[in-house]
């Protein structure tokens, strides 16, 4: 998230386990943070990255958005 002339510019990142049960879905993910940043006044989403990977795993290996996300 950064700041350019009072607007907030904001990137969001994503992960979901491929086996974890469906209401945690990218997807879902996704909605609820959209909406959220429509509740913002001056909050841009710029960039939103996603990942899906194994439960327990954190290692970038299983998450290749966040290792080359935008600094």
């Amino acid at each position: 998230m950064s700041t350019a002339g009072g607007a907030v510019r904001v990137c969001t990142y994503i992960r979901c386990a491929t086996d974890e049960p469906h209401p945690h879905s990218i997807d879902a993910q996704a909605a609820t943070i959209r909406a959220f940043i429509a509740t913002r006044q001056g909050w841009h989403l710029i960039e939103p990255l996603d990942d899906t990977a194994t439960v327990g795993t954190t290692q970038t290996d299983s998450a290749p958005a966040i290792a080359n996300a935008p600094a």
